[in-house]
């Protein structure tokens, strides 16, 4: 996940990353560049939700497993749990590899 600013393109970090309080805008607080100090929002694309509930997906597996103690379970469970591991993984990798974290406001370029 590309983490530039998109107005100065410089890196920007969690650390770094300010929050800060608009008062001509009657006090709405608003991400800022600490480079360029403009403002800019989270770019939050939808496969973060989804890695989310891929790896949600194995719980019931490992509730069934635990349940029935059956080592035919236990193998099930493991395989449901390493496919989303790796299917987060994949999705990390391809999809928010190239993803920008960080767009301008809209109607403020």
């Amino acid at each position: 996940m590309l983490w530039n600013c998109p107005h100065c393109q410089q890196p920007i970090t969690q650390k770094t990353l300010k929050m800060v309080k608009l008062e001509a805008e009657g006090g709405r607080r608003a991400l800022q560049c600490p480079a360029c100090n403009q403002e800019v929002e989270m770019n939050v694309h939808s496969a973060e939700y989804w890695q989310l509930l891929i790896m949600l997906a194995g719980l019931p597996f490992l509730w069934w497993a635990s349940k029935t103690g059956s080592d035919f379970a236990m193998v099930v469970a493991g395989a449901v749990v390493a496919a989303g591991i790796f299917s987060t993984l994949y999705v990390r990798k391809r999809i928010l590899g190239p993803w920008k974290r960080f767009r301008a406001p809209a109607g403020k370029t």
